[in-house]
């Protein structure tokens, strides 16, 4: 669960960098095929919703990861994951 805070937290970080406004939705596709999408808000606002998940298998944690966001005004960011200390963005 560590590994996920981590990731959540890089991404959002990027999000407030960027200036985007929650909420905001991200969707991750692992090398794997394994995929995540979630809705987070602020914390008033209730935090993290999971929308969907798919792990292709139970322990794996393929690299790279794509990541794409949007935020509550339409605004997008994507980027990947090639280790798990960084999100480089495109």
């Amino acid at each position: 669960m560590e590994g996920n805070a981590k990731f959540t937290q890089a991404i959002l970080d990027k999000c407030d960098e960027q200036g985007m406004q929650s909420p905001v939705t991200v969707c991750a596709v692992a090398h794997d095929g394994s995929i995540f999408c979630l809705r987070v808000s602020g914390e008033e606002e209730g935090g993290a919703e999971l929308l969907c998940s798919h792990p292709e298998a139970a322990t794996s944690r393929e690299l790279p990861i794509r990541v794409f966001v949007v935020d509550a005004i339409g605004q997008a960011i994507n980027g990947r994951f090639d280790d798990p200390e960084g999100l480089r963005l495109h």
